[in-house]
């Protein structure tokens, strides 16, 4: 009798703490969890990677381990600014950066960030851009600086 309340009692104890609190940090959300588990914002099934969310604006983070699911909850609905138009037209002779990496147009045309992450946008034009830095001549550099 004793044996089998200690069983149930490791059973109910093992079992409650599939899900857990954890602190929204994006980069290693992306590291830990994204290979494995699927990713939800306010229960809508989402590619993290191609999310930049305010920091400030996230409610809660819970991680459903039974699930194997992560739920962002925000505070607010703001809408995110998707970069489709930054990309659309992207030749040869511009390039866009994302936070110091150079983004491809088919990466890019899914990003989707938060306006209050976004911290800077700088357009670099042709006379002030050096061609021997990204070695190749390019018409115009977008850069965006995003928190994370």
């Amino acid at each position: 009798m004793q044996r089998c309340l200690y069983g149930l009692i490791i059973i109910l104890i093992s079992s409650s703490c599939s899900t857990i609190q954890i602190n929204y940090h994006r980069d290693r959300i992306l590291k830990k969890y994204s290979d494995d588990y699927k990713i939800y914002l306010d229960s809508s099934l989402i590619e993290l990677k191609n999310y930049y969310l305010d920091r400030n604006n996230v409610k809660s983070v819970v991680r459903d381990k039974s699930k194997k699911a992560i739920h962002i909850d925000r505070d607010s609905m703001i809408e995110f600014l998707e970069f489709k138009e930054y990309f659309l037209e992207i030749k040869n002779d511009r390039m866009v950066i994302l936070n110091g990496i150079p983004v491809e147009s088919e990466k890019g045309k899914n990003l989707k960030v938060s306006p209050k992450s976004l911290m800077e946008i700088t357009v670099l034009k042709n006379d002030s851009i050096n061609s021997q830095l990204f070695h190749r001549n390019y018409k115009d550099v977008i850069i965006f600086r995003i928190q994370e």
